[in-house]
């Protein structure tokens, strides 16, 4: 749970390359893998904060019963002894930071922490939530891909409505956008004049929820990238796109179909089963896809 945390170079050092207009865009890209990090480890954090404050405590009572001896100075005030309180606690959290900087201190947190998630997890329902909680990281992985995806599509077509032609000549786009039947409305709406509302209209009839569509119609834009292309056809992404599917629409019960569209042949009627390491690939992927479209509008 704690190791999930990858955000890739490209977004630390976003700034030096995505323009101004796309800002937006990538901080909720990040912000999005961030919040699934977050979700996602937070029995580690709940055993780490345990350890730590198991620990905390240990020092303070012990600096806490070193202050009680001392006898007040015959002119010491009250505020003058309920100093040593808040020296009690000084002292402690020097002696605390020196046991988290140690090798032992490391150690020992880290085996405190391995023991709470073990005990938990040995408690059968934590096991189950544990589960379901790498089902939902699952889902937002996939969901943080594909808001990133939706909103470039509309950011960059509103901005060049020129690049609707090629989507109409693609034989595998042409099918999924129709401009003939815009809505009377949506015109209306936008005063008659869509020239830089094409992407918001377009993406009104094509939702882009599946890997599929969007490459079909990332690579027509952007087939030349290289990149592009091979971060979307990497199967990783494919599988976690069948797979937030399969959670979603069948409570991550294995089918036919699923099998079909994966080649994994899982026993139909089981249910999936996500490691950590396995959602850890799944944010890797999709930081790379992400970066390398981001990359390829800035360009």
């Amino acid at each position: 749970y704690g190791s999930v945390h990858c955000l890739s170079p490209c977004l630390k050092k976003r700034n030096h390359f995505i323009p101004l207009d796309l800002s937006a865009i990538a901080d909720a890209f990040e912000h999005n893998i961030r919040s699934v990090a977050e979700t996602i480890s937070l029995p580690f954090q709940l055993a780490s904060s345990n350890a730590h404050n198991r620990h905390w405590q240990r020092f303070l009572t012990a600096e806490r019963i070193r202050s009680l001896p001392i006898d007040p100075e015959p002119d010491e005030t009250p505020e003058a002894i309920s100093r040593r309180a808040e020296v009690a606690t000084e002292f402690a959290s020097k002696h605390m930071n020196e046991f988290l900087e140690s090798e032992d201190g490391i150690d020992t947190i880290s085996n405190d922490i391995a023991e709470f998630l073990l005990s938990a997890h040995d408690g059968g329902s934590i096991s189950i939530a544990a589960s379901e909680l790498i089902f939902q990281g699952t889902v937002l992985t996939w969901s943080s891909f594909e808001v990133l995806a939706r909103d470039v599509f509309i950011n960059h077509i509103n901005k060049h409505p020129n690049l609707v032609s090629l989507l109409l000549q693609d034989q595998n786009t042409k099918k999924r956008f129709d401009i003939t039947k815009i809505p009377l409305d949506i015109l209306s709406e936008h005063g008659f004049d869509v020239s830089n509302k094409m992407g918001s209209i377009l993406a009104e009839q094509q939702d882009l929820s599946d890997l599929r569509t969007i490459k079909q119609i990332f690579i027509t834009l952007w087939g030349s990238e290289k990149n592009i292309c091979d971060k979307l056809n990497n199967r990783t992404l494919w599988i976690l796109s069948q797979q937030r599917h399969l959670i979603v629409h069948k409570r991550g019960i294995v089918d036919s179909d699923y099998n079909t569209k994966t080649g994994e042949g899982l026993p139909s009627g089981s249910r999936l089963q996500i490691s950590p390491q396995d959602l850890k690939q799944y944010i890797q992927a999709v930081l790379d896809a992400g970066c390398s479209i981001l990359r390829a509008l800035s360009n």
